[in-house]
């Protein structure tokens, strides 16, 4: 437990079965995402009646990716954006690792993923990127949210966008759990909402208020910036 944790490190605590990678905050040691594959694999072969939930917390692209990774695939002579990008190609193979897990089951299951906060570029060097955690821009909010499953046969693309203060409702339906307090929500059928406000600082404002986040920040004589 950190500074930084939020409500699910407890309700992680209190899990059934659990295994923490590491043993202090987030900046303890830097562990793989790919040693949660075996972890998944054994909870998955353990037996039980009824459903079973699987969590899997992984670290993704979180800032400092290079230390995220086990090798740089691309190369590029921007290397932060390199390692960036690597740990793109990680996130998918541990995914594919996962879904090939479920399906060697031979029982129904159902896969979601989702990220909870997008970057922004803050380099003021031009031809570097140095991507940061922030929330000035829509793409600090534009975040992935991708079901797989054994009963979907077709590839489907919701083109709405859908507050995450909604995702314990979307989360409960995913799952099968009513509760009274707070409604079930199916993520295939919420109406389009042009109106979805989001924390900003320490104030909620319109998601379509934000500006996009600027391809460089170039810093020019005198101390002044170009967006």
């Amino acid at each position: 437990m950190g500074k930084y944790d939020t409500a699910v490190s407890a309700i992680a605590v209190h899990a059934s079965e659990k295994e923490f990678l590491k043993k202090g905050n987030f900046l303890t040691n830097n562990t793989s995402d790919y040693a949660l594959l075996p972890l998944f694999k054994q909870a998955l072969a353990q037996p039980y009646n009824g459903s079973k939930l699987i969590v899997l917390h992984i670290m993704g692209s979180h800032e400092n990716f290079c230390d995220r990774i086990k090798k740089d695939i691309y190369r590029l002579k921007d290397k932060d954006l390199s390692c960036y990008l690597s740990t793109y190609n990680q996130t998918d193979t541990i995914i594919k690792n996962v879904v090939n897990d479920l399906k060697a089951t031979q029982d129904s299951y159902s896969l979601i993923y989702f990220s909870d906060h997008g970057l922004n570029n803050v380099s003021t060097i031009k031809g570097k990127t140095q991507l940061v955690h922030g929330d000035l821009y829509k793409q600090n909010y534009e975040v992935p949210l991708i079901e797989i499953a054994s009963d979907m046969h077709q590839h489907v693309t919701l083109k709405k966008h859908i507050s995450a203060f909604n995702f314990m409702s979307i989360f409960s339906n995913w799952i099968g759990v009513k509760t009274i307090q707070l409604p079930s929500l199916n993520v295939y059928q919420l109406p389009k909402n042009n109106n979805i406000q989001v924390l900003s600082g320490n104030k909620m404002v319109l998601f379509r208020s934000l500006k996009n986040d600027p391809d460089e920040i170039i810093k020019h004589e005198g101390g002044n910036y170009k967006y």
